[in-house]
């Protein structure tokens, strides 16, 4: 499945996307308490701190992307958001019925 919308891959670059957003916002503290302090860089607590940050707000997301996979509608809203094609043939998706809303196309109305 390449390039597909697959529960792990997601999950996978989920958590790589939050490990690295946090360290971006972890670091310059760090290196500030650091210079300001003159010790050096606690590489490791920052590290553990990134981490507890980053599986907490995997456990916030957790939720939502359960019901994004559990749910056809709300995985076809997680697949709209992410720009992902929708799953189907195209003859499938070219072939649905119209909803309530949608005038119909091609009647003569007089």
């Amino acid at each position: 499945m390449s390039g597909g919308f697959g529960w792990l891959r997601l999950s996978f670059w989920l958590t790589v996307w939050l490990v690295l957003v946090w360290l971006v916002v972890v670091l310059p503290f760090v290196c500030f308490a650091a210079l300001a302090s003159g010790d050096g860089v606690p590489w490791a607590e920052m590290a553990l701190a990134v981490l507890v940050m980053a599986g907490a707000s995997l456990v916030a997301l957790l939720p939502f992307l359960v019901l994004s996979f559990a749910n056809a509608f709300f995985g076809g809203r997680l697949r709209q958001l992410l720009h992902l094609p929708a799953d189907g043939p195209a003859s499938a998706r070219s072939q649905r019925r119209p909803s309530a809303c949608q005038r119909p196309t091609g009647s003569i109305v007089g």
